[in-house]
């Protein structure tokens, strides 16, 4: 009797998986990023990558026709455009800002610096130019360290393009 009742139980178990698997239903996405699968009780979105034969010549094309992306989508072609420059500097900066709170403190510094960063086409940085203004006081050890953290980034962008901007430093 203990035997019919587990070989009843697997039965069971069997036939709950088999209508699981009849409830499941897939997406078909024509761009191949994502499937969707639904069940009864929830719906999961899971990440599929590209196929590899997709050329990153045509993805930069088509970056480059396209307005301002969402984050979610520069993080889907990897891609950034001159719209999206000021986004990805913003989350360098606090490298040279560290750079600065660490070097005030041996010798007091403060003013603005205006920061043009030229991009190659391989997403290295091609040049970097600092300029102080009339009544900033650095020592030129730490600009020269500024331009040495701005050479070192690398983004992924859309052909060559410059980005000025203008940090501030008070103590």
């Amino acid at each position: 009797m203990k035997y019919l009742n587990i070989l009843f139980l697997g039965l069971i178990i069997a036939l709950m998986i088999t209508s699981c698997k009849k409830n499941v239903k897939e997406s078909n996405a024509s761009s191949a990023d994502t499937t969707i699968v639904k069940t009864e009780q929830k719906a999961v979105v899971k990440h599929i990558d590209r196929p590899a034969n997709v050329n990153a010549s045509k993805q930069k094309q088509q970056a480059k026709a396209k307005p301002a992306r969402s984050a979610t989508e520069v993080r889907k072609t990897g891609i950034i455009t001159k719209d999206d420059l000021p986004r990805y500097i913003q989350a360098l900066k606090p490298r040279i800002q560290r750079l600065y709170k660490s070097r005030s403190q041996v010798v007091p510094m403060q003013g603005s610096l205006k920061i043009t960063v030229v991009f190659a086409d391989n997403g290295d940085v091609e040049s970097a130019d600092i300029e102080k203004d009339s009544d900033a006081q650095f020592t030129d050890s730490f600009v020269s360290e500024v331009k040495e953290i701005v050479k070192s980034w690398h983004l992924d962008v859309v052909g060559k393009m410059s980005y000025s901007f203008r940090m501030s430093f008070y103590q």
